[in-house]
């Protein structure tokens, strides 16, 4: 008989000199305010694109090729830990809203639109996770997927991409 141990992973967490950690999450769309904790001798920041929009159908008669809009792709996530002595004592966190769906139409025989891309979230100059791409809208073939992006250290560190969506399916 063989016993193993499963691997495991466990990450621990130090805080700052007064013994607590400091966790802020934007979510608000538009420009929000990080405040560096006193006495902060290190950041971890995780960030997370917003997705692009879906595209809508093509609208047909009954019987006629008519298909779903693509879906749109999932937001960059990007991390990075900082030593926080050289980030301000203030940094600007930009979080992208996500992608609009393409608007539905309304008259037979006609494609469907392209959803938007969805916004960038950024930390300062020092971090960006990039929206995801938009999906085609629908024709008498399937919507394409929004595509995977990259984003990446804005210093030019590794660029990880996101995900893409699923294309349209046939309505007939």
């Amino acid at each position: 008989m063989s016993r193993f141990k499963p691997a495991t992973s466990r990450f621990r967490l130090a805080p700052g000199p007064s013994g607590i950690l400091d966790v802020q999450v934007f979510t608000a769309t538009g420009a929000n305010t990080w405040t560096r904790p006193t006495g902060s001798l290190w950041t971890e920041v995780w960030l997370i694109g917003s997705g692009g929009g879906g595209g809508s159908g093509r609208r047909g008669a009954a019987g006629s090729a008519r298909f779903g809009g693509g879906g749109g792709g999932g937001g960059m996530m990007s991390h990075h830990r900082f030593n926080s002595s050289v980030l301000g004592v203030t940094e600007t966190v930009t979080v992208g809203a996500g992608g609009a769906g393409g608007g539905a139409q309304t008259v037979n025989d006609t494609n469907g639109n392209n959803g938007t891309v969805g916004g960038n979230t950024s930390f300062g100059s020092w971090l960006l996770a990039i929206g995801g791409n938009f999906g085609s809208g629908g024709t008498g073939a399937a919507g394409t997927a929004g595509a995977a992006r990259t984003s990446n250290l804005l210093g030019g560190a590794q660029p990880t991409a996101d995900g893409a969506g699923g294309a349209g399916s046939d309505g007939t």
